[in-house]
Order: C-alpha cells, then sequence, then structure tokens
C-alpha cells in the first residue's frame, strides 16, 4: 500500500546521500580543484578581517569566535571555500581567546609582566587573521596553525 491509500509509506534499504558537507568535504573540495568564485573569496576575506577586529575590540575573548560567521549572513554562496575559512576562524578565535584567558590569569597569579600578554595576543588574535584573510582573498586555502589541518581534513561546518 502507499501513501495515498493510507498505508505506510515505501521504504527503502539504501543508505541517504553524504552530505556535501560531512567530515573532509573540505579537503576533498580542495583536492579536487574547487575554485571559489570572487564573491566568496571576498567573503572569507571578510570572515577573517571579522574576527581580527572582534579580537581587537574584545581583546582577544568572546565575540571573536562567533564573528566569522557573519561573513556566512552576507553572501549568498555558502560554497567549501567560504565555509573553511568561517569555520577555521571561529575555531583558531576560540583557541586565542582560551590562551589569552590562561596567560592572563597566570601572570596575575605570578605576577609576571602582564605588559607582554596584549603583544602576543595582538599578533595572535588580530595580525596573523588578517594574513590568512589576504591570502584567503587570493583563492588559496591557507591553513590557520595548529587548527587549519584539523578543519580541513576532519571537521563538519557549524553553519551550512
Amino acid at each position: 500500500m502507499n501513501e495515498l491509500a493510507g498505508g505506510p509509506p515505501p521504504t527503502s534499504n539504501a543508505p541517504p546521500p553524504p552530505s556535501p558537507f560531512d567530515a573532509g568535504a573540505f579537503l576533498r573540495a580542495r583536492d579536487g580543484g574547487y575554485v571559489p568564485s570572487d564573491d566568496e573569496r571576498q567573503a572569507a576575506l571578510y570572515a577573517h578581517l571579522f574576527a581580527a577586529g572582534a579580537s581587537f575590540l574584545t581583546l582577544g575573548i568572546g565575540l571573536a569566535v562567533l564573528a566569522p560567521y557573519l561573513a556566512v549572513v552576507i553572501t549568498k554562496q555558502k560554497g567549501p571555500f567560504l565555509l573553511f575559512h568561517v569555520n577555521q576562524a571561529a575555531i583558531y578565535q576560540g583557541a586565542v581567546s582560551i590562551v589569552s584567558l590562561s596567560l592572563g590569569l597566570t601572570g596575575m597569579m605570578c605576577c609576571a609582566p602582564i605588559f607582554l600578554l596584549p603583544v602576543s595576543w595582538l599578533i595572535l588574535g588580530a595580525g596573523y587573521p588578517i594574513y590568512v584573510g589576504l591570502r584567503a582573498q587570493d583563492g588559496l586555502w591557507e591553513e590557520y596553525l595548529f587548527v587549519g589541518a584539523k578543519v580541513l581534513r576532519d571537521w563538519r561546518p557549524f553553519f551550512t
């Protein structure tokens, strides 16, 4: 019987098709020769600039993790290149936030020269993302140190 006759819908034993954005999708897109459009490259640059700006304004804590997602909101084309850059920027800023908090608390407890913290945070949280963003604008799958390779090979995008 079928749904129109009041019976259960027909079932299929075939597995569902894989999501275009499952784990490893970014690596497959890069290795498959995916070429981002100009709009996608521009939005990838914005993802890194938004992250750098939020990191600068919030001292590397908080909003910098969410800021890259603004690039997804402002563009219509959400290809794997843009989603890779948005996700790695968010994860990188999360790591910078944790390191900034840890160094700040350790510095306060140990009476270390806290004036060195803003210098490292400025380079890691704001300067490096601008560099990666400029490379993304050139259409390169530039990876952040420590997190980029993991995002490229193993992670699913948070937002699609």
